[in-house]
């Protein structure tokens, strides 16, 4: 992806209105723009600027076409960011990590699409838990949390910790199933400050 691409990229995900437009079209079966005016409280001419660039990058797809006269209604959907098959579109099984050198070379583009979409997630979620907190909500009653830790490791010992991870959180059992259930989503990423150098 061209720097060019991924700041617009990024300018857009900065939109305030582009996530409103993300929540609103979550449901698998699409939204019209003029049920996305209605949710929105704007004007339909003022959501088909952005509705195009989001579906130029892919983070809306248009998953039906009305017919009503002589025009055509698209239905965009961004159900697609929001499960696990944005693992299978990176060619990735579940659980599995693949950085080589050829992966990383054919997907680049959508690596850094990928990152950038759970990273604009992530910041949401803990904009809305902050606003949930300020309002007079309680800690305890907030659905999100992060952990920092600072590791040394060797490149080898990096996937082997990746691997545990993943195989402990697909075998975890939540020990307190009779409390409410909430999905979350745990995104892991390790990196280092240093510059990228042959062994």
């Amino acid at each position: 992806m061209s720097s060019n691409k991924l700041d617009n990229l990024a300018k857009l995900l900065a939109d305030p209105k582009v996530n409103r437009i993300l929540e609103a079209a979550r449901p698998k079966k699409g939204i019209t723009v003029k049920q996305l005016a209605k949710i929105l409280k704007e004007k339909p001419s003022n959501l088909y600027y952005p509705i195009q660039k989001m579906t130029d990058f892919g983070l809306l797809k248009v998953v039906a076409e009305n017919e009503i006269k002589n025009l055509t209604e698209k239905v965009y959907s961004s159900a697609s960011l929001y499960k696990r098959s944005q693992q299978k579109k990176l060619g990735l099984k579940e659980n599995e990590i693949d950085l080589s050198n050829e992966y990383v070379l054919n997907h680049t583009d959508d690596l850094l699409e990928f990152f950038m979409i759970n990273q604009k997630r992530m910041l949401t979620s803990f904009e809305k838990n902050m606003d949930f907190i300020q309002a007079g909500g309680k800690v305890n009653e907030v659905n999100f949390s992060w952990a920092v830790s600072t590791l040394e490791l060797s490149k080898r010992g990096q996937i082997e910790l990746l691997k545990k991870i993943n195989q402990l959180t697909t075998d975890f059992k939540d020990p307190h199933p009779e409390d409410p259930q909430f999905s979350f989503n745990l995104d892991m990423t390790l990196y280092s400050d240093e510059e990228p150098k042959d062994k």
